[in-house]
């Protein structure tokens, strides 16, 4: 081999040489890369398995192969469901006292109470009372009081936290919506549920175990809402989580329902039972669902449609979100076009 060959082999030895040293850092942050995607895609099929796992053990294991408890004997002889309406809570005080438990119901109209009243009385032989309680008297606070001494006595065992006036149209922003409907509206979804629950808790805490069951008003889909409406449904959800945290799992339970469209209007019986879509069941069926994950998760929506309907929601990125929001918000109010909202 001539002096000229060797040369020109040192010079490729030394220019690879010099290649690999400018790319050795290059290559290390790719290991490092590596190993720091492998983690993250650990972590990634981790979270998803156990929310599947949790899912099928929500919304399929515990509604048809899980073993049902009695209420009556797990929390309590007495429920009491705030802000009786035409829908769910009708509904739970039927499925509490189909499960043998004495009912304390509370409202603004006393017709409907009355009715209901005697209805679940003598079609499932059970103690029931009803109380009128309207924040909008003058002596509501007195009211409130006597109602307190009223269920002092009694072993309350769940407590529904139903009550939330709701808007009349889907269209009214802060600007338009009257002063009066908008106090009614922040009292009955926010001064009840946290009264209520102190009402119940020193009875529960005594017995060692209960149940609150807080529902946070909710339609779908949520592009038209009044925005004080979402903090009302944010304020309930933090409530539920901070009373949770405070006095823990072991005092008694804690749930929150979120839950989106249901079919309250209904013409009879049966309907309770047949009237449904995809995502839109009726109370017999949501409350079911609901009451068999009481102590299983602390915040749902309650029903598997439910369920599967928030997580299409939060595939859409939320900058995309917000601006649908906003233009069909901008379009029914510009059109001015009534949508009643369902009451609990």
């Amino acid at each position: 081999m001539t002096g000229q060959a060797i040369g020109r082999l040192g010079t490729v030895d030394s220019a690879r040489w010099l290649i690999e040293e400018i790319f050795r850092p290059v290559r290390r942050a790719e290991v490092v890369c590596s190993l720091i995607g492998a983690a993250v895609a650990g972590k990634m099929i981790w979270c998803s398995s156990r929310a599947v796992w949790r899912a099928f053990k929500l919304f399929v294991y515990e509604q048809y192969f899980a073993r049902i408890e009695r209420l009556s004997q797990k929390f309590g002889n007495w429920a009491v469901i705030t802000g009786i309406g035409e829908g769910l809570g009708a509904e739970f005080a039927r499925q509490f006292a189909a499960q043998g438990m004495n009912i304390i119901v509370t409202g603004t109209n006393q017709e409907l109470l009355v009715q209901l009243a005697r209805g679940i009385a003598s079609g499932y032989g059970v103690q029931v009372k009803y109380f009128l309680i309207d924040l909008q008297s003058p002596t509501s606070y007195l009211l409130l009081v006597q109602f307190a001494e009223q269920i002092r006595r009694l072993n309350i065992g769940i407590l529904v936290n139903n009550a939330g006036a709701s808007l009349s149209k889907v269209n009214e922003r802060l600007d338009t919506v009257p002063h009066q409907v908008l106090w009614k509206q922040l009292q009955m979804g926010l001064i009840v549920g946290v009264i209520s629950c102190r009402m119940v808790i020193n009875e529960m805490l005594t017995n060692g175990k209960g149940a609150i069951i807080n529902i946070a008003p909710s339609v779908a889909p949520d592009v038209t809402v009044a925005p004080y409406f979402l903090a009302q449904r944010k304020f309930i959800i933090k409530f539920s989580k901070s009373l949770a945290a405070e006095y823990g799992k072991d005092k008694f339970t804690i749930l929150t329902l979120t839950p989106y469209d249901i079919n309250y209007h209904l013409s009879d019986y049966e309907d309770r039972y047949n009237n449904q879509s995809f995502f839109v069941p009726t109370p017999y069926l949501y409350v079911r669902s609901a009451l068999r994950m009481l102590g299983k998760i602390d915040v749902t929506t309650g029903y598997w449609a439910h369920g599967l309907q928030y997580c299409l929601c939060k595939l859409i990125p939320g900058k995309f979100w917000t601006n649908t929001r906003n233009i069909l918000q901008t379009m029914v109010w510009r059109q001015g076009r009534p949508k009643k909202y369902y009451q609990h």
